[in-house]
């Protein structure tokens, strides 16, 4: 089975806005297990701009941003997620790998953007195919995110309507990522157990556990998000844009232990969206 994993802002930084090394732990140790189980698997990945807002010669940047405003009228506070993005990705990626190769796996990093999945017929995108094809024939996992420093554009906040497709955060990515590789599941992980039927802060909502038709849902929930992009919201466009194509979406709490092993078992837990049976 192939599964694209997605694993939100949330999670990796915890809403503090550093790192969570002991999430990247638990993530990298699960997607290991999978492939031991016989599966392959994709890992889309945010945290970038979180882990890069840390950086010790990065906290206090808005002044240098500032000085570059008159440069093609450069937004400063888009400039300094870019600017953060680059640092942060480094670190992120270093400890992906460090966590791989403990489980004597390897990874390696793939940064791209909407347009290199936009046509799969153009030879960047064919291109872009054969090298996700030969990671995982070789037992590699491809750890994907948004190429956020030479495209800012995906870094800018997005608002979703009733007819658009969700754009500028990692779940669409990875929707993106699903749809071109052919995978079975859609993982996306976030820091509530799933799509509840009211604000999750509340006692009274009730999870929903399985969703048939992803935009009877859409008023339950709204985009706005704490550390990353995507939101209740995004996940529920998502789910509606690529289950018509045979792909399960589950929805479910990245920090909840051996998530990931649970769901691809088939155990109730989380969100699922898929075609009615």
């Amino acid at each position: 089975m192939l599964i694209v994993a997605k694993v939100g802002s949330s999670v990796l930084a915890n809403g503090t806005g550093t790192r969570n090394l002991n999430q990247i732990h638990q993530i990298s140790n699960q997607i290991c297990t999978l492939w031991e189980l016989g599966h392959k698997v994709i890992l889309v990945t945010s945290g970038a701009v979180a882990t890069g807002r840390t950086n010790r010669c990065l906290r206090s940047i808005h002044w240098e941003c500032k000085d570059e405003i008159g440069f093609e009228n450069i937004d400063p506070e888009l400039l300094e997620k870019q600017v953060w993005a680059g640092a942060g990705q480094a670190e992120l990626m270093s400890d992906y790998i460090r966590e791989f190769r403990a489980n004597g796996r390897e990874c390696a990093q793939v940064l791209i953007t909407r347009d290199d999945l936009s046509d799969l017929d153009a030879s960047r995108g064919r291109n872009l195919l054969a090298i996700l094809r030969i990671y995982l024939r070789t037992g590699v996992t491809p750890i994907v995110n948004e190429n956020d420093v030479l495209t800012p554009e995906e870094l800018e906040e997005k608002q979703f309507g009733v007819n658009s497709r969700p754009s500028g955060d990692n779940d669409h990515l990875a929707a993106l990522v699903a749809l071109s590789a052919g995978a079975t599941k859609l993982i996306l992980l976030t820091d509530v157990d799933g799509v509840y039927d009211g604000s999750p802060n509340d006692g009274g909502s009730q999870l929903i556990r399985e969703i048939l038709q992803p935009k009877d849902y859409y008023h339950f929930v709204n985009h706005e998000s704490g550390t990353g992009q995507g939101g209740m919201m995004s996940k529920l466009y998502v789910a509606d844009w690529v289950i018509p194509n045979g792909i399960t979406v589950h929805i479910a709490n990245g920090f909840t232990p051996n998530i990931l092993i649970d769901i691809v078992d088939g155990r109730e837990i989380g969100t699922v969206c898929r075609v009615p049976k």
